[in-house]
């Protein structure tokens, strides 16, 4: 069991993220995710769940693992299948964030134009005054 433990924790430290970022993905306390780490007999549950977390297919190191289902966020995945790996948003949110993204570059422009406005009155206002 301590190998598992070692190969999870390999696992994560090769992923680079943090384990506050982690818990974010998870919705879970830094504690809660140092404490799985901790732990020589975490269940598949869990194991499944930094997999995800960490966009990690954990079947690959553990075969008891290959075609495990587990649940996040009200829908069940199978350890191995391609996840929507964390940051991944549906179709619709992304259709959604890009017109506000468009919205937001228009707004700037606006913003950079009334900017331009004042610059020029101040500057007019400069040269009368001398």
């Amino acid at each position: 069991m301590t190998d598992r433990l070692a190969i999870i924790n390999q696992r994560v430290t090769e992923s680079e993220k943090e384990i506050v970022e982690i818990a974010r993905i998870l919705n879970l306390k830094r504690k809660t995710i140092y404490n799985w780490l901790n732990n020589p007999t975490l269940s598949k549950d869990k194991i499944a769940l930094l997999g995800y977390a960490i966009g990690y297919d954990f079947s690959i190191d553990f075969a008891d693992l290959k075609g495990y289902h587990f649940n996040f966020e009200k829908r069940q995945y199978r350890v191995g299948e391609p996840l929507p790996v964390y940051g991944s948003i549906a179709k619709e949110d992304f259709i959604a964030l890009k017109k506000e993204v468009n919205d937001l570059k228009q707004e700037l422009k606006a913003m950079h134009n009334k900017m331009d406005i004042l610059q020029e009155t101040v500057n007019r206002l400069i040269k009368g005054m001398n």
